[in-house]
């Protein structure tokens, strides 16, 4: 890791971030260069995109930092990108601990530009299917695809009754730093459907 950093240019972003953060925190390199990419890729948004044919494709990052717990200093590694995310746009980021996929669905609709830093990302999904939403897999996972257009359905309950609301968010770009340990992958491949961990 250390010879491909030392490889880029020195003035470039990757390098200066890791070779600064690296200095500073006890983490792996490998940590600190993945929160590099996060903060990147957060922080370029849809300015930033690769033409495949007639198509534009953007580079939301959704990364995971995986190791064991007390050791591997993850969280150091995180609060690396997002204090350079709340340095140039305090909005970016949001709470995402143990959210509904319709209070996140309401975040973007606020912002659209959105990263979520996950110091434990079985808060952000847990395995008990009794806990998770079972919506919020799908949208994370067709976020993941950036698209120009996402739109969620809500189930509302008033005095009235209960009526059903559907909203949609225009040019939604959200990006994923989490940290977990090993065990958070022994899980039901249910709780992944739809293409999530190959995002």
């Amino acid at each position: 890791m250390q010879s491909f950093i030392q490889s880029l240019s020195k003035e470039s972003f990757l390098r200066t971030f890791v070779e600064y953060y690296s200095q500073r925190e006890e983490s792996p390199m490998q940590y600190i260069f993945a929160s590099a990419l996060h903060c990147m890729t957060t922080l370029a948004g849809r300015k930033c995109s690769v033409a495949l044919g007639s198509k534009k494709v953007y580079l939301p990052l959704y990364l995971i930092l995986v190791g064991r717990s007390g050791f591997m200093r993850k969280t150091s590694a995180l609060y690396c990108a997002q204090e350079n995310i709340l340095a140039v746009d305090p909005s970016l980021t949001f709470p995402s601990d143990g959210i509904s996929a319709g209070a996140f669905f309401d975040i973007l609709v606020r912002k659209p530009h959105r990263s979520a830093i996950c110091t434990e990302l079985r808060q952000l999904i847990p395995h008990n299917s009794k806990i998770t939403d079972t919506r919020l897999i799908p949208l994370l996972t067709n976020l993941a695809d950036c698209p120009s257009r996402i739109s969620f359905s809500y189930k509302n309950r008033s005095v009235v009754g209960e009526f059903a609301k559907e909203v949609s968010v225009k040019e939604p770009y959200f990006t994923l730093l989490g940290a977990t340990t090993i065990e958070w992958f022994d899980i039901d491949p249910s709780d992944i459907a739809g293409g999530f961990m190959g995002r």
